[in-house]
């Protein structure tokens, strides 16, 4: 081959070589590749394409598997590669100490959103490296960290002041004194779950963690809690401190409603629009003309196994409830196919459903 053509491609190799563009460019070219094939194939390119996008990467997933436990210096490792995560999760890494999540101080002033869920080992003073080192967290999944307590929230609640959304399932030590440090903090919360389902608009469950009557009187007067399903203060809400509850979950609470208590609640909660009082057995046609009467912004209720409801009760709720637009009944005995005739006639906007909703 002619000598000057063999410089002039020696020339072109150069030129072009990815060593020579700066990683502002490279950058652009990675962002326009559209399927996964292209991204890993130009990460595979060179090791400063593989550095362009390990640094593009948003979320990360480490799952300790049976025979494979995720360790401190491999946790290291990841963070050290992709440092602009803006999503992480570590679920049951039981594995981590003190170190591992120290790492968080270095590399997490860009995530948003962690999952520890499982991971056992986690206590109050790694969740301060969290604390510290995840300025914009909005998100965080502690399910089943058992250690945790109410310092390791309070420390979480003062520090991160983007927080949305909590998991708690299963923190036995946290009681209603590291809810309210969370709620009076950080009154943007929008999701807080106990059993690992969550409700959103601000959602409260008795289900794992131990609680008082003046912490549940405290965070539902407070005006942001829009979902409540704490069988134990039922009479708490009909006393005025349910004012802004939207949703209210009294499924299997049987032994606690009657028409009383359904009187107070339906005074109390005038901005209620969803009720579950499904297995609520004591309720009687005085209850049902009490809902009809009060409850002018309920849109959905369930009436599962409600025995004593029949077609005057029916009638009083679906002709009262002006915004009613969905009953979800089984097994109410006493309604005849007279009865939804009739409701349907006069309310063809309002849905009979004949199933038990588990959306609550």
């Amino acid at each position: 081959m002619d000598s000057g053509l063999k410089n002039q491609n020696k020339c072109l190799r150069t030129t072009y070589h990815p060593d020579n563009y700066p990683d502002d460019c490279l950058l652009l070219i990675y962002e326009k590749l559209e399927t996964k094939h292209d991204r890993d194939s130009f990460g595979l390119t060179c090791h400063n394409f593989l550095d362009i996008q390990s640094s593009s990467r948003k979320h990360l997933r480490v799952c300790s598997l049976i025979n494979f436990h995720a360790t401190n210096s491999l946790v290291l490792n990841m963070l050290n590669r992709f440092k602009n995560l803006e999503s992480l999760s570590l679920i049951r890494c039981r594995g981590l100490s003190d170190s591992g999540l120290a790492n968080l101080l270095l590399y997490g002033s860009t995530l948003q959103s962690l999952n520890l869920s499982y991971c056992s080992r986690v206590t109050d003073i790694r969740l301060s490296y969290v604390a510290s080192g995840c300025p914009f967290l909005s998100a965080v999944n502690l399910n089943k960290c058992s250690s945790i307590t109410n310092h390791g929230l309070q420390i979480l609640a003062e520090s991160c002041k983007s927080l949305k959304l909590v998991h708690l399932n299963g923190c036995s030590r946290v009681t209603d004194c590291g809810i309210r440090c969370l709620y009076q903090n950080r009154r943007q919360l929008t999701t807080l779950s106990f059993q690992g389902v969550s409700h959103t608009l601000a959602s409260l469950e008795d289900k794992l963690c131990s609680f008082d009557s003046r912490g549940v009187f405290d965070f539902v007067s407070g005006g942001a809690l829009k979902y409540f399903s704490f069988s134990s203060y039922i009479r708490e809400i009909g006393l005025g401190v349910g004012s802004k509850l939207k949703i209210l979950d009294l499924k299997m609470c049987g032994d606690l409603v009657d028409d009383a208590t359904i009187l107070k609640i339906a005074k109390g909660c005038p901005l209620l629009q969803e009720w579950n009082l499904s297995y609520c057995y004591k309720i009687a046609i005085s209850g049902w003309n009490t809902i009809g009467l009060y409850c002018q912004n309920l849109k959905i209720v369930h009436v599962h196994r409600c025995v004593k409801l029949g077609d005057k009760g029916l009638l009083a709720v679906g002709y009262g409830c002006e915004c009613l637009s969905v009953i979800y009944m089984t097994n109410c005995y006493q309604i005849t196919p007279s009865g939804i005739f009739l409701l349907r006639r006069h309310r063809r906007d309002v849905e009979i459903k004949e199933e038990e909703s588990t959306s609550l």
